[in-house]
């Protein structure tokens, strides 16, 4: 398993330096667009949007990524050959989406340190178990949107391109997601964004700034966590099973 990650883990790098330029100026571009979002929205709680802006730049890859690995395998026509292994499929998809949420990790903090230092932000309240509460939830809600990410993957294999479903949550839960803005007013969007991680997230972000920690939200968290992820895993194996049993996963 650690030489399949290394391995994984080099073949990342080296894409990642082969496109460096590519990738300088995409996350240039991220950094204009979070300082207009803050800016132009003329947020109230800058620091609470701050963090949530950063779990959807960690996070939403986890739409897509698990979809772009299935659709790669697809159209490479390697699938046949993987599933004709020992190695199991959903093993390498999880280790793949292991090492590309480590690397988003990593440019989002580069970014938002940038944020960090030419933004007036206060911070004070996170510091001690606040601190530590946060960095938790935050990593739970990335793993969260992977494993919605799942879900949609598994269906690639049965309807073979889905790519739109992950952009089009990409960049509604940007806006009506409970991320730059609070929807409370607005009862149906606040029901379907509480289908997303980056809500409750605020909430408890909002209750941690003044001393109290919302542990039903907390709980929203954690249940939707263990729900996507028992419903990709599920759906996986049963599409699986039914491509092997009419035989339409050798002609994918």
């Amino acid at each position: 398993m650690w030489y399949n990650f290394k391995i994984e883990w080099r073949r990342y790098w080296k894409e990642m330096f082969h496109f460096k330029f590519n990738l300088f100026f995409a996350n240039i571009g991220l950094l204009v667009l979070f300082l207009g979002l803050l800016d132009y929205l003329d947020v109230t709680d800058k620091e609470t949007v701050l963090i949530l802006l950063f779990v959807w730049y960690s996070a939403t890859h986890g739409f897509i990524n698990i979809n772009y690995i299935i659709e790669e395998e697809i159209m490479d026509g390697t699938l046949v050959h993987i599933l004709g292994t020992k190695v199991s499929f959903l093993r390498i998809i999880f280790l793949r989406s292991f090492i590309q949420m480590i690397y988003d990790f990593i440019k989002a903090s580069i970014v938002f340190s940038i944020i960090l230092c030419i933004g007036d932000f206060d911070y004070s309240w996170l510091s001690g178990m606040s601190m530590i509460l946060t960095g938790t939830l935050i990593i739970v809600c990335i793993f969260i949107s992977y494993f919605i990410g799942l879900i949609i993957g598994a269906m690639t294999l049965k309807y073979k391109k889905l790519s739109a479903i992950p952009n089009l949550l990409y960049y509604f839960v940007l806006f009506f997601g409970g991320i730059t803005y609070n929807i409370s007013s607005l009862p149906i969007l606040e029901f379907i964004s509480y289908l997303f991680p980056f809500l409750p997230l605020r909430v408890i972000i909002h209750g941690m700034q003044n001393g109290q920690i919302d542990i039903q939200s907390i709980g929203i968290l954690f249940i939707q966590g263990l729900i996507y992820l028992g419903i990709g895993v599920l759906l996986y194996h049963l599409i699986m099973k039914e491509n092997y049993r009419s035989g339409s996963i050798f002609y994918v």
